[in-house]
């Protein structure tokens, strides 16, 4: 009985607190996992479109694998106040925007509500995912590769797309350096 009760209290201790320190450190990235599941049956949800904000202006915006999974890198210099707004789009439920306090890597389970008008069909979805990737595509990387743009990592470092192509860097974990000129 005992090791039952010592079981379940880690249990909750873990699935409670997803994150793993309790320091914001500036400059560091920070990896969120994630994962979206169905308020009803308990399933997981694939295929969602998530978006990641913070202070209003949106960072980074993804999907969902076919188990409903998702990873990010986020810079702790883009969060303002330690804060991020998470928003979920998927057809059959319910769009809603989750808001959390980031202080390191964490988990966060997100639990979509199924939407019985059925309202964001997989038309209006995928319409709302064309808006948002778009831009993306091998000959954006092309174009890169040839100006041979500068990018910045959340520590300081800035090197070329060519030296990071070289370095298998990932380039999740770098912006690209807006030349104005």
């Amino acid at each position: 009985m005992r090791t039952i009760l010592i079981i379940t209290t880690l249990f909750i201790y873990l699935t409670t607190y997803g994150q793993k320190e309790s320091t914001y450190i500036t400059g560091k990235l920070y990896t969120i996992d994630g994962l979206t599941y169905d308020k009803l049956n308990k399933d997981t949800v694939r295929l969602v479109t998530i978006e990641l904000f913070s202070n209003g202006k949106q960072l980074i915006a993804t999907r969902t694998d076919l188990n409903g999974r998702f990873r990010w890198t986020v810079c702790s210099n883009k969060l303002l106040n330690n804060s991020l707004a998470i928003k979920t789009t998927a057809a059959g439920y319910y769009q809603k925007t989750y808001d959390f306090k980031l202080r390191s890597d964490t988990l966060i389970v997100l639990t979509l509500v199924p939407d019985p008008k059925k309202e964001i069909t997989l038309k209006k979805q995928s319409e709302y995912e064309y808006n948002l990737f778009h831009e993306c595509g091998a000959k954006e990387l092309e174009t890169e590769y040839k100006e041979n743009a500068f990018y910045r990592h959340c520590d300081g470092r800035i090197l070329t797309f060519k030296q990071l192509m070289n370095r298998k860097e990932n380039l999740n974990e770098w912006n690209k350096i807006i030349n104005d000129k």
